[in-house]
């Protein structure tokens, strides 16, 4: 089980990888992260559209009680 510090500075270097690999970031209350790039769609034969492609990071640390 990670500490608190621990748990983030993983967090600080999971976001910092995502923010260098993609071109644009959201966020919402600070937990919810969403980061895509313009150049990364996916065509839907269904919609006959281009789609965004997102990834997203959901921050939430446990709690145990001990």
């Amino acid at each position: 089980m990670l500490t608190k510090e621990q748990f983030e500075v993983a967090i600080k270097e999971t976001l910092n990888v995502f923010r260098k690999k993609f071109d644009h970031e959201e966020s919402r209350e600070g937990k919810y992260f969403a980061f895509w790039s313009e150049d990364e769609k996916t065509y839907c034969e269904a919609c006959d559209d281009e789609l965004q492609i997102f990834h997203g990071i959901i921050v939430q640390q446990l709690e145990y009680n001990q």
